[in-house]
């Protein structure tokens, strides 16, 4: 009876010596580890030249305009669809107090 609960609530039950015949088993003598992924990362980095403050300041501006553009974009694509499904525009000043902005938003979606 135990081992139909264990097995209805996903449980593995641990082995009287009899063993599965779907469950093959892993001789540990036969799995290696491979640490070339470590080695690939270790490449890209570039011990050669490393990044000055400055340079790495400009870089991450880089990327992060490079998404704020991207993202403008979709916006954008967004709102055109909803344009043109009829779905209207609500525009709220979300700067303000929580209760303020749900009671604006409220008061938009009510009219």
């Amino acid at each position: 009876k135990e081992k139909e609960e264990a097995t209805k609530f996903g449980e593995v039950q641990e082995s009287d010596g009899e063993e599965s015949e779907e469950e093959p088993e892993i001789d540990i003598k036969d799995v290696t580890i491979s640490d070339e992924e470590d080695e690939d990362e270790d490449d890209d980095m570039g011990d050669d030249e490393d990044e000055t403050e400055e340079e790495a300041v400009d870089r991450i501006r880089g990327e992060i305009s490079d998404r704020y553009d991207s993202d403008m974009s979709i916006i954008g694509t967004l709102v055109n669809t909803l344009e043109d499904l009829n779905i209207p525009r609500i525009t709220i000043d979300a700067s303000r107090k929580p209760k303020v902005v749900s009671y604006s938003l409220t008061q938009q979606l009510r009219s």
